[in-house]
């Protein structure tokens, strides 16, 4: 009976040992050095460049998920989530999705409790092209009052 406890205890250590090992590893990330901007308007950006990858991503992240839905418009945070790629003041949805798809870009966007995330991807290369299509998505919203009442009707049938 000893021998089992001492046995127990001694592969309960060395699990012990190796658990407080990883863990202690895991806070040893270190991330390459980054730049914060904060802009007249208060958004902070955030730029880590990593040189001889040829791509670019970009996120924003907004403090507005679906704790901050007004009472009675439960999942607006999610339903406007939904909408982005769904048409700007310049582009029609049809025509965002094609210029995504030219220039071979990604677009992505989620609402979760407590933000919304919008991110994109694209080549160096297409920078410009990729910026212009990720900030027009984001800040020349396509404004219908009727759009998201219909998504939500129907995100819910």
């Amino acid at each position: 009976m000893n021998r089992t406890i001492k046995a127990l205890r001694a592969v309960f250590t060395t699990v012990l040992a190796v658990v407080c090992a990883w863990a202690a590893s895991a806070q040893t990330l270190k991330l390459p050095p980054h730049e914060k901007i904060v802009l007249k308007n208060g958004m902070t950006v955030l730029l880590m460049e990593k040189r001889g990858v040829p791509m670019v991503s970009v996120a924003a992240i907004i403090k507005a998920g679906s704790v901050a839905d007004p009472a009675g418009k439960d999942g607006l945070a999610s339903v406007t989530a939904g909408l982005l790629r769904k048409g700007t003041a310049k582009r029609s949805a049809q025509q965002f999705a094609a210029d995504l798809d030219f220039i071979g870009a990604e677009f992505n966007a989620d609402s979760s409790a407590d933000y919304t995330a919008i991110s994109g991807e694209f080549l160096t290369k297409d920078v410009d092209k990729g910026l212009e299509l990720f900030s027009d998505d984001y800040w020349r919203r396509k404004s219908t009052e009727s759009k998201p009442q219909r998504t939500k009707r129907n995100q819910w049938r």
